[in-house]
C-alpha cells in the first residue's frame, strides 16, 4: 500500500525533485511528496536508487567480474580440448548439408550425424554452464542483497520514508 501510495504521489508531481547528494553518480535521487489525500498527511521523503548503476560502480562487482571471468577462462581450458573438436565437426557437417541439395539422400544421414555431435557437445558444455549460470545468479543476489542493506541503513540515518528501486 505504502508503495504504491508513493508512486502515485511521485506520477501526480507533488513534489520538486531534489539532486543526487556528490559523489553519488546520479545513482540516488530525493523528493519530498505531499500527499493530497486525507489518508496520509504531511511530507514524506522518498529516495530513488538506480541498483544498476549502484551494481556496476561498487567494488564488489569488479571482483564478482573478475571471478567470473576467471571461472569462464578455466572452465574453457578444461573443456576445449573436448569441445573444440566437436565443433570442427559440427561446422564441417552443417558445410557438407549446405551444399546438398534439399532432395539428396546423403542429407539425412547427415543430419542425424549432425544432431548428434549437438547432442555430445551439449551433453559436455551444459553442466559448466548451469554451474556458471548458477554461481553468477548466487553472487549477484549477494551484492545486491549488500546494496540493499548499506540503503535501507542509509535511509533510516537520513530520515528518509520510502526508497524506490529502478
Amino acid at each position: 500500500v505504502a508503495g504504491a501510495l508513493a508512486v502515485y504521489l511521485l506520477t501526480q508531481g507533488s513534489g520538486p525533485a531534489r539532486p543526487a547528494s556528490p559523489g553519488t553518480q546520479n545513482s540516488v535521487a530525493v523528493v519530498d511528496a505531499r500527499a493530497s489525500d486525507g489518508a496520509v498527511s504531511g511530507a514524506h521523503r522518498v529516495a530513488f536508487i538506480d541498483l544498476q548503476t549502484v551494481f556496476n560502480s561498487c567494488q564488489q562487482s569488479k571482483v564478482f567480474e573478475s571471478e567470473m571471468g576467471k571461472f569462464v577462462s578455466d572452465g574453457y581450458a578444461q573443456l576445449a580440448p573436448q569441445v573444440e573438436p566437436l565443433e570442427k565437426e559440427i561446422a564441417r557437417l552443417k558445410e557438407k548439408l549446405t551444399m546438398l541439395s534439399a532432395e539428396s539422400t546423403d542429407r539425412a544421414e547427415l543430419l542425424t550425424q549432425l544432431k548428434q555431435k549437438q547432442k555430445e557437445h551439449y551433453a559436455l558444455s551444459e553442466p559448466w554452464e548451469r554451474d556458471l549460470k548458477k554461481r553468477q545468479l548466487l553472487r549477484r543476489d549477494e551484492i545486491y542483497q549488500t546494496i540493499r542493506k548499506v540503503t535501507e541503513r542509509i535511509a533510516k540515518a537520513r530520515g528518509f520514508d520510502l526508497v524506490l528501486a529502478d
